[in-house]
């Protein structure tokens, strides 16, 4: 009889040996018969369990490569063979042979395009883990290392957040500091933002002033109360002494060219000059 190296008859060659033998009842042959089909049944089971795993692998080989950054034509061609050979499905193939006829089509400017997309994705996911860890040193060295032409101040992760607020809701000061002084080194002044400046000066010059002249008023009123006036028994009304006028700085003038009618119609009247309330 023959037997394997692990000390058990080999199934098969049990049922050669009944087979030939001239003595051999169909109660031997039976018995040997299912432990064959069971031998077999098994090596079927591992035989799927191994084209399974192949298929695997190539299914990820496949998609691997054609996610891949920098589009390597060579290796989506040589995992579009693999998995032909694999078994892999038939829409899988196939979406992988036209993304490789794409990158065969490209020109050269677009495949440069495609590569300076690439690279400042993996750019932007640099810079936020840099700003996550909270690395004031390391984000510095990146920006100044950052390739020309990134505008890395409009990036926005998946949520839709720009470093600045990213920084913000983890409470990365460090980094925050970083960004905020990168921002404002790169920003150029727009009139819009000289507008704003002057009229922030604009608002405090009259709160300045607007202060001091109700103090100069109270102090008059203190030192010189009003009296009634003799005529008002002879039935004539005094007319109170007006309001000494507030002179207004000529910013404030050119900006706000109403007050400046305003005034005009009240001297032509014989009143006093129109003096703006604080809350204005």
């Amino acid at each position: 009889s023959v037997h394997l190296h692990n000390g058990s008859s080999c199934s098969g060659c049990r049922l050669r040996g009944i087979m030939v033998s001239q003595s051999a009842m169909p109660s031997d042959l039976r018995p040997a018969i299912t432990a064959v089909e069971a031998f077999l049944e098994e090596a079927r089971r591992e035989l799927s369990n191994k084209e399974l795993r192949q298929r695997r692998a190539a299914f990820e080989q496949l998609h691997k490569a054609m996610d891949h950054q920098g589009d390597d034509e060579e290796s989506l061609d040589a995992a579009i063979g693999v998995a032909r050979e694999a078994g892999v499905h038939a829409e899988d193939i196939a979406a992988a042979e036209k993304k490789l006829a794409d990158l065969r089509a490209l020109s050269p400017e677009e495949r440069a395009r495609r590569a300076l997309r690439e690279l400042e994705t993996a750019r932007k996911k640099e810079a936020y883990l840099l700003v996550k860890k909270d690395d004031a040193v390391g984000l510095a060295d990146f920006l100044d290392r950052l390739e020309e032409g990134m505008q890395w101040q409009t990036w926005k992760n998946y949520a839709g957040k720009t470093l600045r607020r990213f920084a913000q809701d983890l409470r990365a000061t460090r980094a925050e500091a970083v960004v905020v002084e990168r921002i404002n080194a790169t920003k150029p002044v727009t009139p819009l933002d000289r507008s704003r400046a002057a009229m922030h000066e604009v608002h405090r010059m009259v709160r300045t002033r607007s202060s001091s002249s109700a103090g100069s008023f109270a102090a008059d009123a203190e030192v010189k109360p009003a009296t009634a006036s003799s005529s008002f028994s002879e039935g004539h009304v005094a007319v109170p002494a007006a309001a000494p006028a507030v002179e207004q700085p000529e910013v404030f003038r050119y900006l706000s060219p109403r007050r400046e009618s305003v005034d005009r119609e009240a001297e032509d009247e014989g009143c006093a000059s129109y003096t703006p309330r604080a809350d204005e």
